[in-house]
C-alpha cells in the first residue's frame, strides 16, 4: 500500500513547466449565433477539430519528430479554452511561443481571437489532467490582466535566459521569412503601451489571414455598442495599424479605430 502510495506521489509531482492558458474570445456568442448560421457552424466545428485533434501533432517548428517527440508537449483542450505546456528548457520556451503564434495565426483565419497568459511554474499535465500553480497564474493573466486580443508573457519568461532561435526547423522560416529575421527570443513579443509584453503574431501571418482578421474586425464593430467589445477590435486594428511589415494595401483598406 505504501509503495502504491509513494508511486502515485512520484507520478502526480509538480514539474517546473513553461504554460500557456488561451481563451477563445467570443465563443460564446458564435455558439448562439450558430443555430441560424451554418457557415459560422462549420467555423467552430473546424476551430474545435484544429484545438482537439490537428493542434496536438502540430510540429513544424521543431527539427525533427524525434525532437517533438522529446520536448515534451503537452496539450489540453476543454470548450473554449487551450492549455499548452512543455519542461521548462531553453528550446522548449521558443516553442511555445511559436505554438501560440501559429494558433493565433491559424484561428484568425477561422474568424476567431484569442487572448491568454504565458508563465514559467510549477505544473501537473498529462493528458488531460491539467492544474497547478502556473495554471493559476497563466489563468490569471488571461482573465484580468490581458484584456484585449493578445497573449501576454510575464516579465520572468523573458529575463529568465537569453534564447537564440537556432532550434527552428529551417523549413519554418522559408514558410515564414519574418522569422528569418528574429534570432532571440525577445524579437517575437512586443511590448504594449500599458508596459505588459505579448506575442508578435503577426509575424507568421501571410495578407489573407490579415484580410480575414480586417474584415472580423469590421464585422465586430458593425455589431456591437459595448465599450468592452469596441475597445478589444480598435487595440487589434492598433496593432495591426503598427506593424512594420505590413503591406500597403492592407494598411489602407484597416477599419477605422
Amino acid at each position: 500500500m505504501n509503495d502504491l502510495k509513494e508511486n502515485m506521489l512520484d507520478e502526480f509531482k509538480y514539474r517546473e513547466r513553461v504554460t500557456a492558458f488561451i481563451d477563445i474570445l467570443g465563443f460564446r456568442k458564435k455558439v448562439n449565433e450558430s443555430s441560424h448560421d451554418h457557415e459560422k457552424t462549420l467555423r467552430i466545428c473546424s476551430a474545435l477539430k484544429f484545438l482537439t485533434y490537428d493542434y496536438k501533432k502540430y510540429n513544424d517548428f521543431c527539427n525533427s519528430t524525434d525532437e517533438f517527440v522529446k520536448s515534451g508537449r503537452r496539450v489540453t483542450a476543454f470548450s473554449d479554452s487551450i492549455v499548452i505546456s512543455y519542461p521548462k528548457k531553453e528550446e522548449t520556451m521558443v516553442f511555445l511561443l511559436l505554438d501560440v503564434m501559429l494558433l493565433q495565426a491559424h484561428l484568425a483565419f477561422l474568424g476567431f481571437m484569442l487572448r491568454g497568459g504565458i508563465v514559467c511554474g510549477k505544473l501537473f499535465h498529462s493528458g488531460n489532467i491539467v492544474f497547478g500553480p502556473a495554471l493559476v497564474k497563466a489563468y490569471e493573466l488571461e482573465s484580468k490582466a490581458a484584456i484585449y486580443p493578445r497573449i501576454i508573457i510575464e516579465r520572468k519568461y523573458l529575463e529568465e535566459y537569453d534564447f537564440n532561435m537556432q532550434y527552428l526547423h529551417p523549413k519554418l522560416c522559408e514558410v515564414h521569412p519574418n522569422l528569418k529575421k528574429r534570432k532571440h527570443l525577445a524579437h517575437l513579443v512586443k511590448k504594449d503601451n500599458d508596459g505588459l509584453y505579448y506575442v508578435d503574431f503577426l509575424l507568421v501571418c501571410r495578407s489573407e489571414i490579415i484580410e480575414k482578421l480586417l474584415i472580423l474586425c469590421d464585422e465586430m464593430l458593425n455589431s456591437t455598442e459595448e465599450p468592452n467589445e469596441i475597445g478589444k477590435v480598435n487595440w487589434l486594428i492598433n496593432y495591426i495599424r503598427s506593424y512594420e511589415e505590413l503591406p500597403s494595401a492592407l494598411t489602407s483598406t484597416t477599419p477605422s479605430a
